[in-house]
């Protein structure tokens, strides 16, 4: 409804009847002052004589008037409207249209001194349609007890009416139950025309009227394709003094394929925008939907682990951590727990003492026995005797070899 509603300018907000009291004047042109107000409410003069003015590129597109209260008045509130096609008597007659209104303002005690300090005036202003037409401009009191007209001003040609434009701009239906369709969408457009009414048909001979389409349901007698048909009806004023008329917008239609059955709704996640939504069962596209409405879940926050037993790094989600899956006695955050580890063993193979990574200890090719590592050297087995030299050089010969020996087992034990 409200899309429907937007396209309705100012312009065509209904036919708008002026609030007219006892008149002091009704010269075209000229200021007319309304009694009831014109104690309190006064307007600073132009240097053309004038309360309101008008300006703007082409002439009259905007009316602004310097307002200003009488001692005494306490605080008033002022609207500027401008219509079209009223009459010169300012008597409301079949053809005036309120065109645009100013926001309320709020005018002041203050105010009366604005004769002598001209910042403490303060100007409302309305926009104006084309100056080639009639036109009134009122500046109306808002009240608790209704509003006034204090101050307005006419114009213009009497024998000119503004071009109306009015137009169907869009309309939408789908099937929406067992042989049943609804108006889901309809817009128009509207200018210097006021709108009145919708009548639908259906396509099967049947039809109805309504103000607000939208929403607007029908149940066919039988599945196939049918053309709906809206037309939309507006109401335009006449010249000056004469009558408006009724007048017809071009129609949009829309066809409709109705099947002997109510579509199967089925929920999906959109996987573009990751939301769940409703969409016709026969509209589903893998490319663009998923039937597991997880996948528009946001992705479980993943951490980094310690697998104690094996000292690896693994990528877990975090809300798995410490349950039966990853309990805290085999896994740990503290990532340190997977540094690898050295160790120096004795390789067997060439007894040698190496220094290996823990979790490359292998018991058939390394132990911790570092001893295994250890080389006896065995003394001759017979010494032949050749005399006292002899026996001086072997001593000598074996206090070297000894030395030799201890100085190797102190190299290999540092």
């Amino acid at each position: 409804m409200k899309k429907f509603i937007k396209y309705l300018s100012a312009a065509v907000a209904g036919v708008a009847l002026a609030t007219v009291v006892a008149l002091a004047g009704n010269a075209v042109g000229k200021n007319i002052a309304y009694a009831d107000a014109a104690p309190c409410i006064k307007a600073v003069q132009a240097a053309n004589g004038e309360a309101i003015t008008f300006d703007g590129p082409n002439g009259n597109k905007i009316a602004t008037a310097k307002m200003r209260l009488k001692a005494g008045c306490g605080d008033r509130t002022l609207v500027m409207k401008s219509y079209y096609a009223q009459s010169s008597t300012g008597k409301p007659h079949e053809g005036q249209y309120l065109y645009a209104q100013s926001a309320p303002q709020v005018y002041t005690d203050a105010s009366k001194n604005c004769l002598a300090d001209a910042s403490k005036c303060k100007d409302i202003s309305v926009a104006m349609f084309s100056p080639s037409c009639f036109y009134q401009v009122d500046i109306v009191e808002i009240t608790p007890q209704g509003n006034n007209v204090a101050i307005s001003r006419t114009g213009g040609d009497h024998d000119c009416t503004p071009t109306p434009t009015y137009s169907c701009v869009s309309m939408a239906a789908k099937q929406s139950g067992v042989l049943s369709a609804t108006i889901t969408d309809y817009q128009i457009t509207a200018h210097n025309a006021t709108y009145l009414r919708t009548t639908v048909q259906w396509g099967d001979t049947t039809s109805d009227t309504r103000v607000i389409p939208q929403g607007m349901g029908h149940t066919y007698p039988k599945a196939g394709q049918y053309t709906i048909t809206a037309t939309s009806y507006f109401h335009i004023a006449g010249q000056f003094g004469g009558p408006g008329k009724e007048v017809a917008a071009a129609p949009c239609t829309y066809q409709i394929t109705i099947t002997p059955e109510v579509p199967n709704k089925i929920q999906v996640c959109e996987l573009a925008t990751k939301n769940i939504i409703t969409i016709d069962e026969k509209d589903f596209d893998a490319s663009k939907y998923s039937k597991i409405l997880s996948d528009c879940a946001e992705a479980p926050k993943q951490i980094f682990v310690c697998e104690i037993s094996t000292k690896n790094i693994l990528t877990i989600r975090e809300d798995e951590f410490g349950t039966a899956k990853y309990p805290t006695d085999k896994y740990s955050k503290n990532l340190d727990l997977c540094v690898p580890k050295n160790i120096t063993v004795c390789d067997l193979a060439t007894k040698s003492l190496v220094t290996i990574e823990e979790s490359q200890f292998d018991a058939s090719k390394h132990t911790t026995d570092l001893t295994k590592c250890q080389t006896t050297v065995t003394p001759p087995a017979k010494l032949v005797n050749t005399g006292p030299g002899s026996t001086v050089a072997l001593a000598g010969a074996t206090g070297i070899v000894a030395a030799a020996a201890h100085a190797f087992w102190r190299r290999r034990n540092v």
